[in-house]
C-alpha cells in the first residue's frame, strides 16, 4: 500500500478523475494507485455515489421548475382568455341592451295609432331607394323615391286606409295616378302588413334577440340627417 501522503494526494484528484479532466500523467498516477489502494477505491465510490445522487437532486429541482413555468404559462393563458372572454361578454351585452331597446320601442311605435318608418337601400350603380311610410289613425301614405347623382329619378307616392280595398299610386316622375282595386290590395291595406317590420315583429323570444345580437351591430349616427338615428349592421 502506498503511502498515507499519496492517499491524500490521489484522494484530492479523485473528483477531477471523475470528471474527467486530469491531465495523462496525472490520470495515471492515480488509475496506478487505485489498483492497489483499498481505501482511495472506497473514497471513489463515494464519490461517484455523492455526484450520483447530486445529479438526481439537480434533475429533481429542473423537473420541478419545468412544472412549475408549465403552470404559471397555463395560469398566465387561463387569465388571457378569461379577460377576452370578459370583454367579449361585456361588448356583447351592451349591443344585446341596444338591439333589444330599439326592437322594443320600434315594436311599441308600431302598435300605436300614429308611427312613422323610413327605409334605406343602396341599389346599383349608386343608385340608393328611399321609402317613408306614415300611418296615422287609420290613413296611410308611403312616398318611394330613387335617387341618383342627378337628383330624384322615380317618385311614387301611395295612399290608403286601413283594411280598404283601394289603394292610390301617384307616379310624380311620369305624372300619372293608378287605383288599384280588389283582395289582394286589401290584403296589402291590412293594419300587420302595414306596420310590419321583420326585424322588430318577427324576433319576439329571448333566444331570437341573442341570436339577434349575434348577426347585427347597433350604433348611433347622425351623417346626413343633423339628429342622430340607430343604424343596423350586419357583423362580418
Amino acid at each position: 500500500m502506498k503511502n498515507e501522503k499519496e492517499c491524500e494526494i490521489v484522494q484530492d484528484l479523485l473528483v477531477n478523475y471523475v470528471d474527467e479532466i486530469l491531465n495523462p500523467k496525472s490520470k495515471k498516477l492515480v488509475e496506478e494507485h487505485l489498483a492497489e489502494c483499498k481505501n482511495c477505491q472506497a473514497e471513489l465510490k463515494q464519490i461517484k455515489e455523492d455526484l450520483k445522487r447530486s445529479d438526481i437532486k439537480e434533475q429533481i429541482e429542473l423537473d420541478y421548475l419545468k412544472k412549475v413555468r408549465i403552470k404559471t404559462k397555463i395560469k398566465s393563458m387561463l387569465i388571457a382568455i378569461a379577460i377576452i372572454v370578459s370583454i367579449a361578454f361585456i361588448i356583447f351585452l351592451n349591443n344585446f341592451i341596444k338591439i333589444n331597446n330599439i326592437m322594443n320601442k320600434s315594436k311599441k311605435s308600431l302598435e300605436s295609432n300614429n308611427f312613422y318608418k323610413e327605409t334605406s337601400k343602396i341599389l346599383f350603380d349608386n343608385h340608393t331607394s328611399i321609402r317613408k311610410e306614415y300611418y296615422k289613425d287609420g290613413k296611410y301614405k308611403s312616398v318611394s323615391e330613387i335617387y341618383s347623382d342627378d337628383g330624384i329619378e322615380t317618385s311614387i307616392i301611395e295612399y290608403a286606409n286601413i283594411n280598404s280595398d283601394e289603394r292610390i299610386y301617384i307616379y310624380e316622375t311620369e305624372k300619372k295616378a293608378i287605383i288599384e282595386k280588389g283582395d289582394i290590395t286589401q290584403m296589402k291595406n291590412n293594419a300587420n302588413n302595414i306596420k310590419n317590420v321583420p326585424f322588430v315583429i318577427n324576433r319576439n323570444s329571448l333566444f331570437q334577440k341573442i341570436g339577434t345580437t349575434f348577426v347585427y351591430s347597433m350604433d348611433i349616427d347622425t351623417y346626413d340627417y343633423g339628429k342622430e338615428y340607430y343604424v343596423l349592421m350586419v357583423l362580418e
